[in-house]
């Protein structure tokens, strides 16, 4: 069994488009080639979709999160919102804590989990997820 990930963008109309991995890779390693102007100055939804492939098909799909970008006014990705989001992520971490006779709880982390959910990530409706893993499944 061998894995894929591919990932789709849903424009503001709710329609899904497919980035190659490539691009997408380029976008993340901040290439100052890879630019989406479309999306310049735009919070966009998308899909990172880890589908099973069989022979050279998707044959299911294995799990989806769904994340926002935030683009700068050239289309690549807003640094300060990946900083953001770099800062959040290592909150979210659950370090050990010391312990301790009193009975305090560290809400670090809990705070920091609701925060993604409403500022990084989205949640599809059944409708969506249904159209985004259609596509997935269809090779569109």
């Amino acid at each position: 069994m061998n894995t894929g990930l591919q990932v789709l963008f849903v424009e503001d109309d709710d329609t899904i488009r497919r980035c190659p991995m490539s691009r997408f890779d380029k976008l993340n390693q901040d290439d100052p080639a890879e630019s989406f102007p479309e999306y310049a100055c735009k919070r966009m939804r998308f899909a990172l979709v880890l589908v099973v492939i069989e022979g050279e098909r998707v044959a299911s799909v294995f799990d989806a999160q769904y994340c926002l970008m935030q683009f700068d006014s050239d289309g690549r990705r807003d640094s300060a919102f990946i900083q953001e989001l770099i800062q959040l992520l290592d909150e979210t971490s659950k370090w050990p804590e010391p312990d301790r006779e009193d009975k305090i709880i560290n809400g670090r982390s809990l705070f920091a989990e609701e925060r993604w959910k409403h500022e990084f990530s989205w949640e599809p409706s059944p409708e969506m997820e249904q159209r985004i893993f259609q596509t997935v499944l269809q090779g569109e």
